[in-house]
This record gives C-alpha cells, sequence and structure tokens, in this order.
C-alpha cells in the first residue's frame, strides 16, 4: 500500500475522532512527535527495529510527543492502533498529513 494513502487514512481518522474532544491537545502532541522523529534519525531506527516489542516502541513514542508528561488518551488510543497495525514505519507521514 502507498505510505501517502496510509497516511492519509490514519492522519483522517485521527482528527475526526479529536474533533470530539481534545483536538488542541492531539495537535501539539502530534507536532511535537512529528518534531521529535524529524530532529532525532535514530528514534525513526528504533521504531523500525523488529526486537522492539510494542510496549518499548509506544514508550519511545510517548516521550517524543511530551517528554515526562502523560500523554492524552486520545494520543494513547492512536498510538496503540498504529503499533497494533504495524504502522509505527508511517509515523512521520501520519503527523505530517
Amino acid at each position: 500500500m502507498d505510505i501517502g494513502i496510509v497516511s492519509m487514512r490514519y492522519a483522517k481518522a485521527l482528527i475526526e475522532y479529536a474533533k470530539e474532544n481534545t483536538e488542541d491537545v492531539l495537535y501539539k502532541e502530534m507536532k511535537m512527535l512529528s518534531k521529535s522523529l524529524s530532529a532525532v534519525p535514530r528514534l525513526r531506527e528504533a521504531l523500525a527495529n523488529p526486537v522492539l516489542n510494542i510496549r518499548e516502541k509506544y514508550s519511545l513514542i510517548c516521550t517524543a510527543a511530551t517528554g515526562d508528561k502523560n500523554v492524552s488518551r486520545e494520543f494513547s488510543r492512536f498510538i496503540t492502533l498504529v503499533l497494533k497495525n504495524n504502522r509505527e514505519q508511517f509515523l512521520q507521514f501520519i503527523c505530517l498529513s
């Protein structure tokens, strides 16, 4: 499947989900995650590493998005969905979309 198609589908679903409550908070988290993915190439490499399990990848993503703060419930659920579907390699493109 094309990177653009996958990224847009996930981004659109996230936007629809966020419209209900916390779109501002979610936008900030995704923006910070995008910056982290761009600034730290090793983060992208870690997410692509098949040796890391979902919990470890989830922890890396949450730390990249908010630092020491807790992530929003919506962000957490979205990242869990992305990881369950093995779409973490598209995460930077989803953030940009």
